[in-house]
């Protein structure tokens, strides 16, 4: 016996009742899915770089209290003196969060906000989406995230820290 699940006959008829307008809203929600776990999967990429930045060499990036990826990227920028890429981190992580709230700027206590960066006005306002965000937008912040981790890891501060683990050398042995 087979489940329905399964079973085509039942999931024609389901298909058949469902409308074209529905079926164009269920894949646009689904295409916004996309961009937004995309977009949020490029933000812990680089919060992963720098918290392995910060334990390759916690003397040079110590941070007090909880290591926040906002407290982790403002000491790298600080050590680096990279601090011109601060208001696009602070963007990237602030726009990252609204992905729990389906885009939805949502902090508590706080009206809006807005960040310049490269001379361009981002603005996150309480309760509403945020406006700028599309496809353009998505593959810019991908690109800025690359200069971004090209630029902290080149850095002389970073490029000198020695990234083996004990007991490993850099030529394998």
């Amino acid at each position: 016996m087979r489940d329905q699940l399964t079973d085509l006959s039942w999931w024609e008829a389901k298909v058949e009742a469902v409308s074209d307008e529905k079926r164009m809203s269920v894949i646009k929600e689904f295409v916004l899915m996309v961009k937004w776990f995309t977009f949020h999967t490029l933000a812990l990429a680089l919060d992963e770089t720098f918290g392995a930045i910060r334990r390759a060499a916690p003397n040079v990036f110590s941070i007090c209290g909880h290591p926040t990826p906002k407290k982790i990227y403002t000491k790298i920028l600080e050590v680096t003196g990279k601090q011109e890429l601060k208001p696009f981190l602070d963007v990237l992580g602030e726009a990252r969060n609204t992905i729990h709230t389906n885009g939805v700027y949502s902090e508590p206590g706080v009206d809006s906000r807005s960040y310049m960066v490269g001379g361009e006005e981002f603005k996150l306002e309480f309760g509403k989406v945020l406006k700028w965000f599309n496809d353009q937008r998505l593959i810019w912040f991908a690109d800025k995230i690359a200069v971004t981790v090209n630029t902290i890891i080149k850095s002389p501060e970073v490029s000198a820290i020695d990234h083996c683990p004990r007991g490993f050398s850099r030529n394998g042995r």
